[in-house]
């Protein structure tokens, strides 16, 4: 195609004059014909391709103008000839030198109807193509490539063939070009002018708007009218929510609705508003959530051009209209398409209750959907949390137009792996803030999460059920929960959660009967860690509790000591003193050798089998200090892997040391990565995922991942809460296991916009598909693919 030029425009009062070049221009203006006083607008082209172009597209947008903003001028004229009170002429003569004559467009177009010519009343040979004198009319204005080759047509208009049938149209699927296809047939109607405005509303956006979210158009015709479509082998959104909503898995429903976004917002950028989003007119092309292609918007038969104005027709399907276009005789503009996009997404979470509900009650239908009074999916229909969803639903019914997202937003929330991955979000039931957390393993019946909050007369110990959100809290008369372990005795069907407090006490719950509490025998200082061994159901090896304490102490309890009041350690080994305090524990195996590890104030100090002391690094030594990031705090978490991953106090820096050569090998600096001052980027809580990603929580909200090799960040998720305190891995099994990931974080309940204070510390749970690294690359190819189809059918070079 050519390059688009702006044209040169000189307007007035009573008209308006564009010129591109000679052989394109148009001029319309006010005018009188007869000598008669009445309004007219007469149009001017020049009598060429581009002419016709150009007619066609001020013709259709006229159309739409008097359709939306001025409807009575279109009723019929009943004290008049009949026909509308808006009369539209076509101006013509058999001879160049001849004076105009006109035609009723209405009058042509049933001369149209039945051939191509004009012919002269008074010399049947003397004739002149209708093309020339109302190109829009037989659509010789459209694109050539679109204009259908009967002869490639094989089209029976049967019941069998039959996909759909409406008011004004009927759909058949047919073979054009030896491809399936759907052909839209235009019915019969009193009015050919009504369906011939019909048909150009679809070919306004069909012809001249090509995207991977919009049905493609392969040919038109005027006799019969008919639109040749690509045919969805999928059919219809409402179809799979009525026959197969078991395909319906939720990577599947963001996918479609990431296509339909995309589609609504290049639809918006063309300044075309939609007016009909339901699921009926959402298109399925795969059920592949890695296809490129797999929903599509399709019927545009109201689709219409949107100035800055608005529109106020109130056009729509009722349960399905947003609140300003229920109303009627209200302007409103393409965010009301935005709302329809809430309900879209409403039904697609709720696999179309509410559709078939209203249904049964259609007064109610429209009423719901209008006043945004929903039931809530999760409760009322049973969903799957979905919080990123739910949000973005909320935020597309609000009921005033500027508060709800524009298209273009809803895309760019879609387009997020955090909204696909994070799966649901809940609050601690504790009044206390918490400070750590365990979660049950495979072994357990439920899966359950165990928090730890308290304060300094008081603990808390709350139970959230992953499944239900149903939750119980232990009230324990002590001071602050340090930290949690889960011990799993093999063979017996009770576990045990183990609570380390401040004043040195080991309480014990049942996790089948939280009433049911006891303790260990007390340890000399605060308990500041623990951490329980877990082997295979089979295996004969010893289970060992640990429990590290702020003087340095580490006792060492076996696993089926917890079930008994007052159980005593099998031994106690001091690795530190009152200034370095034992804080982290772990464990790591090869086929020769089991090695515990714990840090001790600025040291890791690794264990052998019985428990004494093999070797001790440290991490603050004197040549160290000439690093960047050199830190003399004590460590405060730590995971071993191939490295030791570490983080000290008030550090934003983690330190990768090597368990071989006892030397740090590498450092990674999360306040340059967030861009961040370096209080916000402390480094709170570490995860390692084995051979993917490790995730990192800090003091300001943030989590990173990052890439196990590079150290390059994968995602960076933006204050997910005011501070992370803690990260652990569970697994939920519903159908099959899967793991997620919980992390622990506290959040001000209010904040006070005059004096910038916070208060009222409230903590929350987010639970995280640990899929986030492969839906990350998932999610950035399948966007990428769109993106090289968007590219070939804007340089017009896709087939």
């Amino acid at each position: 195609g050519e390059k688009p030029l702006r044209p040169n425009r000189t307007y007035w009062r009573q008209g308006v004059y564009l010129i591109w070049s000679p052989e394109a221009y148009c001029l319309v203006d006010s005018a009188v014909l007869d000598n008669k006083p009445q309004s007219i607008l007469k149009i001017t082209v020049p009598c060429c391709r581009k002419g016709f172009i150009l007619l066609g597209q001020i013709v259709d947008h006229i159309d739409s103008l008097l359709e939306e903003w001025f409807p009575g001028l279109l009723e019929t004229d009943i004290s008049g000839e009949g026909g509308t009170l808006l009369k539209k002429y076509a101006l013509y003569s058999f001879e160049d030198d001849q004076e105009c004559q006109q035609i009723l467009l209405d009058d042509l177009l049933d001369i149209a109807e039945e051939g191509d010519f004009l012919t002269c009343p008074t010399d049947r040979s003397n004739k002149i193509s209708i093309s020339r004198v109302a190109p829009d009319l037989v659509l010789v204005d459209l694109p050539r490539n679109i204009m259908l080759d009967i002869n490639h047509l094989k089209l029976e208009q049967t019941p069998d063939f039959l996909l759909g049938d409406g008011g004004f149209a009927s759909v058949y699927g047919a073979t054009y070009k030896c491809r399936e296809v759907a052909v839209k047939i235009f019915n019969k109607h009193v009015s050919q002018m009504h369906l011939h405005r019909l048909l150009r509303q679809e070919l306004a956006v069909l012809s001249y708007l090509h995207h991977p979210s919009l049905v493609s158009l392969l040919a038109a015709d005027f006799r019969p009218r008919m639109l040749v479509m690509e045919l969805a082998p999928k059919g219809s959104l409402d179809l799979l929510l009525n026959l197969e909503k078991d395909h319906l898995n939720r990577t599947l429903q963001h996918r479609i609705a990431l296509h339909v976004a995309d589609g609504l917002r290049y639809l918006h950028s063309s300044m075309i508003i939609y007016r009909d989003m339901k699921p009926h007119n959402v298109l399925l092309f795969s059920l592949n959530p890695n296809s490129a292609i797999i929903a599509k918007i399709a019927d545009y038969g109201i689709a219409q051009y949107c100035c800055r104005m608005g529109i106020k027709s109130s056009e729509g399907t009722p349960g399905f209209r947003a609140p300003e276009v229920a109303k009627g005789n209200v302007i409103y503009n393409h965010q009301a398409d935005v709302y329809s996009f809430g309900l879209l997404l409403y039904d697609m979470i709720t696999n179309g209750e509410r559709i078939s509900i209203g249904m049964k009650f259609p007064n109610d239908f429209d009423e719901m959907a209008v006043q945004g009074t929903l039931p809530d999916p999760v409760k009322d229909f049973n969903c799957s949390p979905w919080p990123g969803i739910q949000t973005l639903i909320n935020d597309c019914l609000k009921q005033n137009p500027d508060d709800r997202p524009t298209a273009s937003q809803v895309y760019d929330t879609l387009n997020s792996v955090e909204l696909l991955c994070l799966k649901r979000r809940m609050i601690v039931p504790s009044n206390l803030t918490a400070d750590c957390m365990v979660a049950t393993n495979s072994i357990c019946r439920k899966p359950r999460v165990w928090i730890g909050s308290g304060k300094r007369d008081k603990a808390q110990l709350s139970c959230l059920e992953l499944d239900t959100d149903v939750p119980a809290v232990v009230n324990i008369e002590d001071n602050r929960i340090l930290c949690l372990a889960l011990v799993c005795v093999i063979g017996e069907e009770v576990n045990w959660v183990v609570a380390g407090t401040q004043s040195g006490h080991l309480w014990i719950v049942n996790t089948e009967n939280v009433k049911s509490v006891h303790q260990l025998r007390k340890m000399s200082d605060s308990i500041t860690c623990l951490f329980c061994t877990h082997h295979s159901k089979h295996s004969n090896e010893e289970h060992f509790l640990f429990v590290g304490t702020a003087d340095g102490k580490l006792a060492i309890f076996k696993d089926t000591t917890v079930k008994y009041e007052d159980g005593a350690p099998l031994k106690v080994v001091d690795i530190g003193d009152i200034s370095t305090p034992l804080i982290c524990l772990s464990v790591s195996s090869t086929s020769e050798q089991v090695v515990f590890w714990a840090s001790c104030g600025t040291k890791i100090v690794s264990l052998s089998s019985d428990f004494a002391v093999q070797k001790v690094i440290d991490t603050k030594t004197r040549s160290l200090k000439q690093q960047k990031y050199y830190s003399d705090g004590n460590i405060i978490t730590m995971i071993i892997d191939k490295y030791i991953y570490l983080a000290k106090k008030d550090s934003h820096v983690v330190e990768l040391w090597d368990k071989k050569s006892y030397k740090m090998s590498a450092s990674i600096d999360c306040a340059s990565i967030l861009k961040n001052d370096t209080y916000s980027a402390r480094v709170k809580a570490l995860h390692l995922q084995k051979a993917t990603c490790l995730w990192i929580g800090t003091g300001g909200g943030d989590i990173l991942l990052l890439d196990l090799s590079t150290h390059q960040p994968i995602l960076v998720i933006d204050k997910c809460c005011h501070s992370i305190r803690s990260m652990v891995t569970a697994q939920i099994e519903k159908g099959h296991l899967r793991t997620v990931m919980l992390i622990l974080g506290n959040f001000y309940k209010d904040y006070d916009e005059n004096n910038k204070q916070q208060s009222g510390l409230q903590s929350q749970l987010f639970v995280w598909d640990m899929n986030l690294p492969y839906e990350i690359q998932n999610l950035k190819k399948h966007t990428d693919m769109r993106r090289e189809i968007i590219d070939k059918m804007r340089t017009g070079s896709l087939e």
